[in-house]
């Protein structure tokens, strides 16, 4: 009985997990550059996106900044596939951005295995006016920068999330040698930060392993030691 009653719980978390995956999942960034290394720790440390269905065909990015370390994100930049379509945005209280950035190009995306392909004007940048760039950006915890695309026919938020996770390790999924990737929908979001205390700038790409990845195989590890006690 007891065995049985943990099998029905197991498969009762694990289709809340991936209900709650398909509508919501948080992601954190690498640094790819290191011009400091404690600025890198820190936006390591501090940067996410969370990507979420807000319904109506559409797929929201929210980038956060949990400072610790004073920063500002000034300029986010997307690597797409096939997956989105037309975009808009707005920031909270204090943020200011448009569309598209300058520079183009994501600072040190070139540098990277494979490089950071700029979608053409799928990008944006924070506003140089009333305040400069630094205060428009995303530079305390209380601001956010939410950026909605419109998906193509067919996708899904989860078909969103699958490629941000295959973008994230081209370790598995990308042939250098042939320069190309194995899927076709895959998805890598880039950060240009600025303003750290000592005056620096980093660029970060989203990291390879979401937390929600790591509480899955935990939750699912201590769900087999439970079976294997009670079998």
């Amino acid at each position: 009985m007891k065995r049985e009653i943990i099998v029905v719980s197991m498969i009762f978390v694990c289709w809340v997990m991936l209900s709650t995956r398909a509508q919501a999942e948080m992601f954190y960034f690498k640094s790819i550059t290191n011009n400091t290394a404690a600025d890198a720790a820190a936006g390591e440390a501090q940067l996410s996106v969370e990507v979420s269905d807000p319904g109506d065909g559409k797929v929201l990015f929210t980038l956060k900044n949990d400072v610790g370390e004073a920063s500002s994100i000034t300029d986010v930049y997307f690597d797409d596939g096939t997956l989105l379509g037309v975009s808009s945005f707005v920031g909270s209280s204090g943020v200011s951005f448009s569309q598209p950035a300058a520079p183009p190009d994501l600072s040190g995306g070139n540098g990277i295995v494979p490089k950071f392909d700029v979608t053409s004007n799928w990008s944006f940048d924070a506003d140089s006016s009333g305040g400069g760039v630094y205060s428009n950006g995303v530079n305390t915890t209380a601001e956010y920068l939410n950026i909605y695309y419109t998906l193509e026919t067919g996708k899904t938020v989860a078909d969103v999330i699958n490629a941000i996770n295959i973008g994230n390790r081209p370790d598995l999924y990308y042939d250098p040698i042939t320069e190309l990737w194995d899927y076709d929908d895959v998805l890598r979001i880039g950060l240009h930060v600025q303003g750290f205390d000592g005056g620096g700038s980093e660029s970060f790409v989203t990291t390879p392993i979401p937390t929600s990845v790591i509480i899955g195989l935990l939750g699912m590890g201590v769900a087999g030691i439970k079976l294997r006690k009670f079998a």
